[in-house]
């Protein structure tokens, strides 16, 4: 598990307003790294983004723009899928109103754009999201936990289960081979250095009871 929670995605965020909020658009859109889903790099919840009208749109906003960074070392984002916009454009839309509860903002009143950055060693996605209703919007470490939280278990998913696959079958080749060892046991105990009937129906009894014990319990009686 200290493999996932090192390779997490990491993030930062921030609020600011106007034409600080309407500049970092365009920066994030157009940047030479920004893969383009058409003119620029933008996306959101519509398919096609107009970049000029979402740049006059957060420029005349008064109220707080939040950022986040959202990045993977470039070994995860190629192994699990996410070294592309449209993988994170899919994810982002998935997850937007679990980031809107995040954030304490209705789904309805929720708008954000975002634009997937292909750097080197760590491809990233900008995400700005803010409220329709100014004031409104609100992101601390709790909630910035929680946004962390929805998306690793989403793009881990694969990973996670394959963790547990390889878990459930190592539990239960531990309880296969305890069993053996401890019918062994009984059997030289009755043929060599132990005659002792009471025990063997233990040992024996205590055989039988791994085959539906958990792993961990198995490591205790051993």
């Amino acid at each position: 598990m200290a493999r996932l929670i090192i390779k997490s995605p990491y993030f930062k965020g921030g609020g600011f307003s106007g034409k600080n909020a309407a500049g970092y658009l365009r920066y994030i859109a157009a940047r030479p790294r920004a893969e383009r889903l058409g003119r620029h790099g933008l996306f959101g919840d519509e398919d096609t983004v107009d970049l000029e009208k979402a740049v006059t749109e957060l420029g005349d906003y008064p109220g707080n723009i939040w950022t986040l960074i959202i990045s993977l070392k470039r070994e995860d984002a190629e192994r699990l899928g996410y070294d592309n916009a449209k993988a994170w454009r899919n994810l982002l839309r998935t997850h937007r109103n679990e980031i809107a509860a995040a954030m304490n903002i209705p789904p309805s009143d929720f708008r954000w754009y975002a634009a997937f950055h292909d750097e080197g060693h760590h491809p990233h996605v900008h995400m700005m999201a803010w409220s329709v209703k100014p004031g409104q919007a609100y992101l601390n470490q709790e909630g910035i936990r929680k946004i962390k939280s929805e998306l690793t278990r989403d793009i881990f998913q694969g990973e996670l289960l394959r963790l547990y696959e390889q878990k459930r079958s190592s539990r239960d080749e531990l309880v296969r081979q305890s069993r053996k060892a401890l019918l062994e046991l009984t059997k030289r105990m009755r043929s060599k250095f132990c005659d002792s009937p009471v025990l063997e129906a233990k040992m024996l009894e205590l055989a039988k009871s791994l085959e539906v014990v958990k792993g961990k319990k198995v490591c205790g009686y051993l």
